[in-house]
């Protein structure tokens, strides 16, 4: 983690996500899948694990808690034959693959399918059985131990009993391609975050250090599809007494992707520091594209151009059965709002984007440090894991289509 006399800080320094807040991408993206050691003690030791009371709650939208005791609960994808695929954490810092199979009864069951080194930051469907299997940044700053999983993708696959296969070394591809958007003299920094699996065998990995989309071949082949760019954003969102200039640049700290229901590949950032509430983007890429560099200003036929703004901390997306985007922020007020809680931690929220553009949220004041949302394929429903940053106290969750 960054020094925190870092001569570029410009924020005070306060106990935080990390040492230093402006480090957008391991301030924000890394410690969200590694610990956040400070705010996972701090939140155990409160107990305050629930929304603001303040938050308004739709009576119709409510949740229903299928599995409870989680940890490290950030990764979930649709499975196949309506299961849903979870990555977790185990004791000791390993981790575990399993599959969750809903029923009539709203608990459901869940099975082990394999042991982890490490709590995977994104899963997702390989198809015939096998499963992608992501890894992000370790714990601490530099090089991982050595056969550490950190910052690679692994596939599983059922043939013989089950089997974990290293497919590829993200972190080397970065070292080897740095980013050249980088504001914090680390271009070479990774953490590969998201996941998205494509129909002819390979998937594609946000990398939310390197602002990268990258594209990943079962034989370890990778390839960038898409460098994301810096923005210059107000920060009088914050407030006067947030001690910043008028405008910053933020990186963009892509945290997911998915395919959307026209075939394109679609990307959300989380927006580094200084955490503006409303500067995180929905970027629409074309299929198949590489080594492309993302513009704001791009037109409507560009390979890539913004397909939503406005959001806020977007940590997760999917699409429903009815083609509609579904944006998770991991706090509706913004990322400050987690590094510092002074009371109940602040709301997620989920919200669903119509295919005409009309944003509804779903179960207002009901998540909190939500990891992903993942489609059921089978029931159209929704599910979301939430508490993930708070050891063994983890949910799943249902939201009915």
């Amino acid at each position: 983690m960054i020094n925190p006399t870092h001569p570029r800080r410009s924020a005070p320094q306060a106990p935080s996500l990390d040492r230093d807040p402006r480090r957008s991408r391991r301030g924000a993206a890394t410690t969200l899948t590694v610990g956040l050691c400070a705010l996972s003690l701090s939140v155990a030791s409160s107990a305050q694990a629930a929304p603001s009371q303040d938050e308004p709650r739709s009576g119709g939208d409510a949740v229903t808690v299928v599995l409870s005791g989680l940890t490290a609960n950030k990764a979930t994808a649709p499975g196949a034959h309506g299961t849903l695929l979870l990555g977790v954490g185990t004791p000791g810092g390993a981790g575990a693959l399993q599959e969750y199979t809903a029923d009539g009864d709203d608990r459901g069951r869940l099975r082990t399918i394999t042991s982890l080194p490490a709590s995977p930051s994104d899963v997702a469907d390989a198809g015939h059985g096998a499963v992608w299997v992501l890894f992000g940044a370790p714990p601490e700053d530099g090089p991982p131990a050595p056969g550490s999983a950190a910052r690679h993708l692994y596939r599983w696959t059922p043939q013989r009993g089950g089997s974990l296969t290293d497919v590829a070394d993200l972190g080397s591809y970065t070292a080897a391609h740095p980013d050249p958007n980088d504001l914090e003299s680390d271009p070479t920094d990774s953490n590969p975050y998201g996941l998205a699996a494509l129909t002819d065998g390979s998937v594609l990995v946000t990398d939310a250090a390197a602002n990268a989309v990258r594209q990943v071949w079962p034989d370890g082949r990778i390839q960038t599809v898409a460098q994301l760019p810096v923005e210059t954003v107000s920060t009088g969102p914050l407030g006067a007494g947030a001690g910043l200039p008028p405008q910053m640049p933020a990186e963009a700290v892509p945290t997911s992707v998915a395919v959307g229901p026209d075939g394109a590949w679609y990307v959300g950032e989380l927006k580094g520091f200084p955490f503006v509430p409303g500067t995180s983007r929905i970027w629409r890429i074309e299929p198949g594209s590489h080594d492309i560099t993302c513009n704001p200003a791009a037109a409507a036929d560009a390979a890539c151009r913004v397909s939503e703004s406005g959001f806020t901390a977007v940590i997760d997306i999917t699409f429903d059965r009815r083609n509609r985007l579904n944006v998770l922020e991991l706090a509706k007020d913004g990322v400050g709002a987690v590094e510092h809680p002074t009371g109940p931690l602040p709301a997620a929220a989920l919200i669903r984007v119509s295919k005409g553009g009309t944003r509804t949220e779903l179960a207002p004041g009901q998540l909190v440090l939500p990891g992903a949302v993942a489609l059921d394929r089978r029931t159209g429903d929704l599910f979301v894991t939430d508490h993930q940053l708070i050891p063994g106290q983890g949910r799943l969750v249902r939201l009915e289509s």
